[in-house]
């Protein structure tokens, strides 16, 4: 810390310095995976990353930056596209608020909860919540509708998919089983497929 601290005075008290100093060091860069066999021991050392579930925030933002669709938000007059926006995120109303409140999102009234723990409330939020059914159909902006107006190929879309959903590449057996699906009804499958990525266990646990 007094390290980082002297870098920061050194660099004119540069936040944006601050920042890229963390995100290049080696413990920020750590994987949850560990080659070999884990002990509780080795947890001082800081020798993996501890996956974790998403922050109520972090929750609804990535839903709506995955699928390419705003939660149009307005604060003093300004549109808003996410809830990291706003000064209370609990003035969100509309079905955002029962979405946050499965994550443990608190208000002013209450002590801010830092509960790293799933729960069915939250699955079910993430199956059949309008902030994720709305964002994963071919209408609007939807980066589904864009992808399959823009003409591109079945591959083009699987992929995009993934890489906005996961931030991977689809590995070949999930392009097969995506191929099919899009054979089968190309609309249909583009949303399946994106309602899939949002539900599984990779997209909802920081990892």
């Amino acid at each position: 810390m007094q390290t980082l601290a002297e870098e920061f005075r050194d660099s004119n008290f540069s936040i944006h310095n601050v920042i890229k100093t963390i995100m290049k060091s080696n413990a920020y860069q750590l994987s949850t995976s560990f080659p070999g066999e884990w002990t509780e021991a080795y947890v001082p050392y800081h020798a993996r990353r501890f996956a974790r579930t998403f922050t109520p925030v972090e929750a609804i933002d990535v839903v709506a930056q995955a699928t390419a669709s705003g939660l149009g938000l307005r604060q003093f007059g300004e549109q808003l596209s996410y809830i990291k926006e706003m000064n209370n995120p609990t003035r969100g109303g509309g079905d955002i608020s029962p979405f946050l409140a499965a994550y443990y999102q608190g208000d002013r009234r209450l002590a801010p909860q830092n509960v790293n723990v799933s729960s069915a409330v939250q699955a079910m939020m993430m199956m059949s919540s309008p902030i994720v059914n709305d964002r994963v159909v071919a209408e609007g902006s939807t980066r589904v509708a864009t992808l399959l107006e823009s003409g591109s190929s079945d591959d083009e879309i699987i992929e995009e998919l993934f890489l906005s959903s996961l931030s991977r590449w689809p590995t070949a057996e999930e392009v097969t089983v995506a191929r099919r699906l899009l054979a089968e009804d190309r609309r249909t499958g583009a949303e399946d497929i994106q309602w899939a990525l949002l539900n599984a266990v990779e997209f909802v646990v920081n990892h």
